[in-house]
């Protein structure tokens, strides 16, 4: 009971406190997305957005289909179209691994996820659901729209839809050596991908 009260005034505290910040969207570019045009032919509109009270202060990283959409903070969303007539599967980073959402969307339709921050053993977690397209345009309107700004190598999560070509350019390290005492010891040379050889470190950057 202690430890579960702790917690509790943990995440309270990260609720409360400064709200985390992502780069925005031009006000204009909000604007538009909040209009709810249909898509492209043959593609599915595609809002995720955050609007849960608790943890302010923290910033969950979002993919769709394993490619990097950017990172989300309270009171925003993001809007991108994706193929229709498919499933697509859209995730979020959570406390220790992430969690996922697979949703079939038609061409022609605009769906909405939200994400909201939920009780973590060190930090707040996340997770996903789709709700309707009436609560998600009613929940929209008072958000801002944030930028698709793509991962870091720390955010790039390779997956069954996105996995790292084998054809990979690799890069090879000189052997390090290790000492124990005054014996030497070799270890074998490593070889590492390049992983800004991968599409998706640009997916949606111009």
């Amino acid at each position: 009971m202690k430890t579960s009260g702790l917690l509790t005034v943990i995440f309270a505290l990260l609720a409360v406190s400064g709200c985390a910040s992502v780069d925005m969207a031009p006000t204009a570019a909000s604007a538009e997305a909040k209009r709810f045009e249909p898509p492209q032919p043959g593609k599915a509109g595609l809002y995720i957005y955050r609007n849960s009270f608790v943890g302010k202060a923290l910033k969950k990283t979002l993919w769709v289909d394993g490619r990097c959409i950017g990172e989300s903070a309270p009171d925003v969303f993001f809007y991108t179209q994706v193929e229709g007539g498919k499933t697509h599967r859209v995730e979020t980073e959570s406390e220790f691994s992430p969690n996922a959402l697979d949703v079939h969307m038609d061409s022609g339709r605009n769906y909405f996820l939200r994400q909201y921050i939920k009780l973590g053993v060190f930090v707040g977690g996340a997770n996903l659901e789709q709700v309707g397209e009436e609560r998600g345009k009613k929940d929209i309107q008072d958000l801002r729209m944030a930028r698709l700004t793509g991962c870091d190598l720390q955010s790039v999560m390779p997956s069954e839809t996105n996995p790292l070509p084998a054809s990979a350019p690799m890069l090879t390290l000189p052997a390090p050596v290790a000492t124990s005492g005054v014996k030497k010891v070799g270890v074998a040379p490593v070889s590492l991908p390049i992983m800004g050889t991968r599409p998706d470190l640009y997916y949606f950057k111009k």
